[in-house]
């Protein structure tokens, strides 16, 4: 047996319940060509929305019985690989230039989504959604509404009231919850202590944040407390 070594969906944490139903859904041809990632910083939403595209974009994975795309990613298949190393041909990741996504970077998605399409399918994650200004926004609304056949947008964002309203009404929303203490403990391992599970409130970005200050208060009192012994 071939050992599945690049399934994303294997790497993330508390989210595969959120995305069998968008799996379920692909393999059926029914899944809604836009949707927006939404929940708390530092969850996975991003690991979320590329498994989900690996799934769209593996050329092996088994359709549903109406057609459709892969019920899941193989994790073997030279499109997998690719998406898992980054270097997918079908896949762009738009992430904010600076402060803003602006109008170059959705020129560089216009063009991308013309291109003669490669694969089963070809995917665009925006991150970041809610940094997408106006002038953005107003050259994607119609690629959004109808984008061409095999063509999906993943939103992704933890302010999906800051996503601009013409955004939001031409995209599926998708909530993720905080993860759970027994997933943090997994992806933190002996660092996950309840004082900072308590206070990161299921995120791993905020855990590790606290971790890394917890760290830097800690060198900082020896240090200090080094210097008051050899002062005495």
């Amino acid at each position: 047996m071939v050992e599945i070594v690049a399934r994303l969906i294997d790497q993330l944490k508390g989210h595969t319940e959120t995305l069998k139903p968008l799996i379920e859904a692909a393999s059926q041809d029914r899944l809604a060509a836009t949707l927006l990632f939404t929940g708390p910083a530092g969850i996975g939403k991003k690991l979320a929305a590329l498994s989900l595209a690996q799934a769209l974009i593996c050329e092996r994975a088994v359709a549903g019985s109406a057609g459709g795309y892969g019920q899941a990613a193989c994790g073997e298949c030279g499109p997998c690989l690719r998406v898992e190393k980054g270097q997918s041909e079908s896949l762009m990741i738009v992430e904010p230039a600076g402060t803003q996504i602006k109008i170059e970077q959705a020129r560089d998605v216009l063009q991308f989504i013309t291109l003669q399409k490669l694969g089963r399918a070809r995917v665009v994650i925006i991150d970041q959604a809610q940094l997408m200004g106006p002038q953005a926004a107003n050259a994607l609304l119609k690629s959004l509404e109808e984008p061409p056949a095999g063509t999906f947008f993943i939103l992704v964002t933890a302010m999906a009231a800051s996503v601009l309203p013409t955004i939001r009404s031409r995209s599926q929303l998708v909530r993720f919850k905080p993860l759970s203490d027994s997933d943090m403990r997994s992806i933190l391992g002996k660092d996950a202590d309840d004082w900072v599970l308590s206070a990161a409130h299921g995120s791993v970005e905020a855990a590790k944040r606290l971790l890394e200050d917890r760290e830097e208060f800690e060198t900082l009192e020896q240090a200090t407390g080094a210097y008051i012994n050899a002062a005495v």
